[in-house]
């Protein structure tokens, strides 16, 4: 660059900056040559744009979205008052240059403008934008979410913008905080219950010798303290999980999409033992006979017969199909079928739950609403433990969690909705829970019973009841028109025995299943002889 181009890089300079920056202005003049007439006319108009720009920026008052710029190219060529649909907008709107207040050149304009704005509301209200700016704000700072659900928020919180923005910060929060707490974090006994906010000054008072604390705040903090490790010791975070599951048979499953796999697993519960059968039933022959005609099939169905002895041939045949005869991946499968969790005794299982209240005596009287289908139906009795003692685990975890949110809701308002979020998903969870159990007590009662007698050893009370009812019934309708002879009763068809136990294996060593299925038995009018820790059931009371 000679003398004559530093002259002209000189005057450039006292022309633009400020109000563009120096070092911007140096990296723009850089590109061109000042040697060359046409690359200085395209250096001057790049110049005089930054030039406007910067200067209209200087005049705007600040903006806290952070999205001045979006709304500016969003109403760029409307008159200032209207807005960007061609409305009146209010007259507190935000302060533009094109405003005829400020085309005067007062150079204290912008700066009386931005103090009239600081000292309102309007800061954090923005009653000048309509609700399109503010689905349009809200979308350009949480890009995650669609126009439809911001303005669902913004009608959710009155058209205010600042509650809006609070509602979504506290969903990406929690969000995070799911993502965050995938791997637990083990730290020493001493340092594994940090106490912070009001907590924090209060261990510190403790440690210099203050006033100690009563007896039942200690206890209240052991609760808590036990609460949060129960909460650390949490296994790997259970989406991730469903997600390499997902993976792991979109990968192995050839001749179904993604999707149809993903739905198929969420309506398991999340099993993934439960999805290999469910898909592999629903591709599998009726009979195994319909096989015949294909040697390869019977082959492939022989050795994975052979290396896996607990698994049904149809299911095997079911397995292949689903990976398009790829022998490798419907080993894996059978491999991950054949893996079963490992389960604790039954006894471990219905120490969770207890008998529930009866509010209403109608309540009890009600027959049992019938359900479609669900992935509990598909579970053999191994299967449905193992599933109602990982919904109890989790269950478990989003209650401490839950009140682990309340207390830090004492100094953060924002805990409350996580909090609330947490109460939900244990009650989803134990609502899981309680169906798996339901069927893993189906499974085990008729496992040890026959069709003349029920032994309802090693269920809940109210399983006990349901399964009794049902089985009654359901004896009493096989009867056909036996039950309607004349003098026949017990001496004709032998009656139904219910084995009910006298309380060995209960805590208070008293039996609580045959009280309740006695009364249950004699409400519904049925005829029920009681014996030492059984009752049989002869006939229905005539009336």
């Amino acid at each position: 660059m000679g003398d004559c181009g530093d002259e002209l890089f000189k005057e450039l300079e006292s022309t633009y900056c400020p109000p563009i920056d120096p070092a911007l202005f140096v990296a723009i003049v850089s590109d061109f040559d000042l040697a060359i007439p046409t690359q200085v006319e395209q250096l001057r108009e790049t110049l005089d744009v930054l030039n406007a720009s910067a200067v209209e920026q200087e005049n705007l008052p600040f903006d806290p979205t952070g999205t001045t710029n979006l709304r500016n190219s969003d109403v760029s060529g409307s008159a200032i008052g209207e807005s960007s649909d061609g409305a009146p907008s209010d007259p507190t709107s935000w302060p533009w240059p094109e405003h005829p207040e400020h085309s005067d050149g007062d150079s204290n304009g912008a700066s009386r403008d931005a103090e009239r704005l600081k000292g309102s509301k309007l800061a954090y209200t923005f009653l000048g934008m309509t609700t399109a700016d503010k689905a349009q704000n809200l979308i350009s700072m949480f890009p995650t979410i669609t126009r439809l659900e911001a303005e669902r928020i913004l009608e959710d919180c009155h058209d205010n913008l600042s509650r809006s923005m609070d509602v979504l910060l506290n969903l990406a929060f929690i969000e995070e905080t799911q993502i965050a707490k995938e791997i637990p974090q083990h730290t020493p006994n001493e340092a594994s219950s940090i106490p912070k906010s009001i907590d924090g000054f209060q261990a510190k008072e403790n440690q210099n010798g203050g006033k100690k604390p009563r007896k039942n705040k200690k206890q209240k903090q052991r609760r808590v303290d036990l609460a949060t490790q129960s909460m650390n010791n949490t296994a790997t975070n259970k989406w991730e999980a469903g997600k390499k599951d997902i993976d792991f048979l979109s990968s192995r499953v050839c001749t179904l999409q993604r999707e149809k796999i993903a739905s198929t697993y969420h309506e398991n519960s999340m099993s993934l033992c439960a999805t290999i059968r469910v898909l592999a039933q629903a591709h599998a022959p009726k009979d195994i006979h319909e096989i015949e005609d294909d040697p390869v099939l019977i082959t492939q169905v022989g050795e994975l017969g052979h290396k896996y002895p607990g698994i049904n041939p149809i299911t095997l045949t079911g397995l292949i199909r689903i990976a398009n005869n790829e022998i490798s991946a419907a080993d894996e499968l059978a491999d991950t079928l054949a893996r079963r969790p490992d389960l604790t005794s039954a006894s471990n299982i219905i120490s969770f739950v207890s008998a529930p209240v009866a509010l209403d005596d109608e309540e009890e009287n009600t027959p049992p609403v019938q359900q479609t289908e669900s992935a509990s139906d598909f579970m053999d009795f191994s299967e449905a433990a193992a599933a109602a003692n990982s919904h109890f685990a989790a269950r478990s975890v989003a209650l401490a969690q839950a009140s682990q949110s309340a207390r830090r809701a004492r100094s953060n308002p924002l805990y409350g909705g996580a909090s609330a979020y947490y109460r939900d998903v244990s009650n989803e969870q134990r609502q899981l829970a309680m169906r798996h159990l339901a069927t893993a007590s189906d499974r085990l009662v008729a496992r040890q019973s026959s069709q003349y007698d029920l032994d309802l050893h090693g269920v809940t009370v109210a399983n006990a009841v349901r399964i009794a009812r049902e089985r009654v019934q359901a004896w009493w309708d096989g009867l056909g028109d036996q039950k309607y002879v004349r003098g026949g009763g017990q001496s004709s068809h032998g009656g139904f025995n219910i084995v009910c136990g006298v309380g060995n294996h209960s805590q208070d060593r008293k039996s609580h299943i045959g009280p309740a299925v006695w009364n249950m038995l004699l409400k519904e009018g049925w005829r029920v002889e009681l014996n030492r820790g059984s009752m049989l059931v002869t006939g229905v009371n005539r009336r």
